[in-house]
């Protein structure tokens, strides 16, 4: 997921702080620097932001627990998600739903994962 234009934005460094935690946590590069004006008062920051991420998923097999861990990072939603599936829900729909959330289509596939 990529365009060659960057996202730039102003703000307080307390938002800043917010908004580099987020991109951050989503491994989205960015650039910062801090701006000062004469009418402004509280110190603001300048972020030029990539508009490059990344999308990956990873499976690991718990075999003592008899569950497959799915580690996703900015599928489905932005930043880490780990999903868990018990053999019994591991199955056609399951991979079929999964493959959906992988693709962007509408799915069902967090309803099928284990209660954390």
């Amino acid at each position: 997921m990529s365009s060659e234009e960057r996202a730039r934005v102003t703000l307080n460094k307390d938002e800043a702080r917010l908004l580099k935690a987020q991109l951050e946590r989503a491994e989205i590069k960015f650039e910062e620097r801090e701006v000062g004006h004469v009418f402004h008062r509280v110190p603001r920051v300048a972020l030029s932001i990539e508009c490059s991420m990344i999308a990956r998923a990873r499976l690991r097999a718990d075999y003592d627990a008899l569950v497959v861990e799915i580690l996703c990072q900015n599928v489905g939603a932005i930043g880490a998600v780990k999903y868990r599936l018990g053999v019994a829900e591991l199955n056609n729909d399951a991979v079929e739903e999964f493959g959906k959330r992988l693709l962007g289509l509408p799915n069902r596939f967090t309803e099928l994962k284990l209660p954390d």
